[in-house]
């Protein structure tokens, strides 16, 4: 992830990991053809899809969005492309993809929420203006102080307490078997 994030190109200022440069990466450390790729992409897949759930408050929404006449779009800032993102969701539920318009990514675009450059990127590719959307997210500075700089109207849903509690036990549990097998991640696995 390191390499790719040293070696992309910057976009007004932006840089993004990519998932398909983990892969390249990877594949070519062990010696494997380019064909191996596809069965690295298969593997993040079926690895995301188990661990995910959908926010089911979240998903409670949709209708009343869709009633009103407005479309849902997912935003992430990650080094996953929007591609792949689709992919995972079609694996957890095949039928929840088509209940988004569009998805973005900043792992696609190299520009971040953080950075609050992609909210102009999806303005300029949506051809709509800042005052018609509304983000919700759960991260203080990318998902509400950032949009609404943009314009945007944003809502903070931060995770519960008992959600990051079970994600900072994961997270031990994996750096601690990580290391056990000689693979020291401390320095990357993060929430």
């Amino acid at each position: 992830m390191r390499v790719s994030y040293r070696t992309r190109r910057p976009v007004r200022g932006c840089v993004e990991g990519a998932i398909a440069d983990v892969i390249k990466i990877a594949r070519r450390s062990l010696g494997l053809p380019p064909e191996a790729d596809a069965i690295f992409r298969q593997c993040e897949i079926e690895y995301e899809a188990s661990v995910l759930h959908f926010n089911k408050a979240l998903f409670k929404l949709i209708p009343f969005v869709r009633s009103r006449g407005g479309k849902i779009i997912l935003v992430s800032d990650m080094y996953l492309s929007s591609e792949l993102i689709g992919s995972i969701i079609q694996k957890i539920d095949p039928a929840a993809l088509h209940l988004f318009d569009a998805i973005f990514s900043s792992g696609d675009l190299s520009v971040s929420k953080r950075s609050g450059r992609i909210f102009r990127e999806i303005e300029r590719q949506l051809e709509i203006g800042p005052a018609s959307f509304f983000h919700i997210g759960d991260s203080f500075l990318g998902d509400v102080l950032k949009p609404r700089e943009a314009g945007w109207k944003a809502l903070h849903y931060p995770v519960s307490q008992g959600e990051m509690h079970e994600r900072l036990e994961d997270l031990a549990s994996f750096v601690s078997e990580m290391r056990s097998l000689g693979l020291p991640v401390d320095h990357w696995a993060k929430i």
